[in-house]
């Protein structure tokens, strides 16, 4: 009987990595293939039934490594062969250490006589990152690095999406869902978001503020729970578009805590921010629509509108609220969104099998633009 011919989607994958880490300048099939096996082990990686979203970074030296994410007081757990088998001891080794943002994996490159590209063996372990909600993650300290530097970092978006950075902005999204690529990227999605949440902020606290938001919307992109946030301008009243939730009068003053953060940073205020972002976090995790204001503060969560008909039509992504098509929540967001411009600064939606879409206002004065494809972003590249 003669053999099938089958088709390797792993072979391509390989290929694409090559071609990344030859624009990085550093060609490396070792690598390649690490990489390789961090993504498709990450895209839906589990432990006991637990899904687990370590960050994972991958450079020449430890020491290097943690000069370039701001890490600190690493923990060798093991070493291996250069080879996909070492990825994945070291993946189930160390993922379940590192929930949340406290701790992440490290794997350096060992140099050696053998192994192609001089790369004999891998040693991985973890280390320690602050996970304090207004300091940057190790991932975002990489990719704001100028210049190239041999350190990769890899993390799972959302189901099926994994992104791989390095410095010099360079990144790519890697996709496993058969999508192509075409649709909205969730990173960028959830940036928009946190600038809409800032925008009217004094400027000196607008990162601060921009950041909390933005690596508290990350779990969105994570859970398997879908979601809705709208953004409302900072003095508006949108009473006549909700019929039930909780709605806070006055509004959870997070930007107040930030402030205070910035300016006079002690261990209160830095409890009150934390605190801050699990109690957002949570009111993600809940159904209906989490509300945020444009001055950086919490405005309700658990929120259901009152009327879906009678909102007027959207001629963003989220399609026409007058006909909208899909389930209660992409029905909710149709109708969110059309009213972007109209009270609303911005509308979120996150399904529970990881589709994204956003519209935001570009301006005070009401003109809004619906989201672009990712390959208008600027930052990213085209996905693997």
């Amino acid at each position: 009987m003669s053999r099938i011919p089958s088709l390797s989607l792993r072979r391509h994958l390989v290929a694409g990595l090559g071609d990344f880490l030859a624009e990085a300048e550093l060609p490396c099939a070792p690598t390649a293939e690490a990489l390789a096996e961090l993504v498709v082990s990450l895209s839906h990686y589990r432990e006991e039934g637990t899904a687990l979203f370590p960050m994972v970074f991958l450079g020449n030296s430890v020491e290097e490594l943690l000069v370039a994410v701001g890490g600190a007081d690493p923990i060798p757990l093991g070493r291996g062969p250069a080879d996909a088998a070492t990825i994945r001891l070291a993946l189930k080794r160390s993922a379940p250490l590192c929930v949340g943002r406290h701790w992440s994996i490290y794997v350096s490159r060992e140099k050696g006589d053998c192994g192609i590209g001089g790369v004999s063996e891998f040693a991985f372990g973890v280390f320690r990152a602050d996970p304090f909600p207004l300091q940057p993650t190790p991932i975002e300290r990489l990719s704001a690095l100028s210049g190239r530097l041999p350190v990769f970092g890899v993390i799972q978006r959302a189901p099926d999406l994994v992104e791989i950075r390095s410095s010099g902005g360079l990144v790519r999204h890697v996709l496993l869902a058969g999508s192509d690529g075409e649709g909205e990227s969730p990173t960028r999605a959830i940036d928009a978001i946190a600038r809409s949440a800032a925008r009217d902020v004094p400027p000196e606290f607008f990162a601060a503020t921009h950041g909390f938001y933005r690596r508290s919307l990350v779990s969105v992109l994570q859970s398997g729970h879908g979601s809705l946030v709208g953004v409302t301008e900072a003095k508006s009243s949108l009473s006549r578009l909700f019929a039930d939730g909780v709605l806070h009068q006055p509004a959870i003053p997070v930007a107040e805590a930030i402030r205070a953060a910035c300016t006079n940073p002690n261990r209160d205020v830095a409890t009150r921010v934390r605190a801050y972002g699990h109690l957002f976090e949570g009111m993600l995790g809940m159904d209906g629509v989490t509300l945020v204001s444009s001055a950086g503060d919490i405005v309700g969560y658990h929120i259901f509108l009152r009327n879906l008909e009678d909102a007027p039509p959207s001629s963003g992504r989220g399609g026409d609220a007058s006909s909208p098509v899909g389930g209660a929540r992409r029905r909710t967001y149709s109708a969110l969104a059309s009213w972007v411009g109209r009270g609303l600064v911005a509308a979120f939606y996150r399904s529970q099998d990881g589709a994204v879409a956003f519209r935001v206002a570009e301006s005070p004065d009401g003109a809004s633009r619906a989201s672009l494809p990712s390959s208008h972003e600027p930052e990213e590249s085209a996905p693997l």
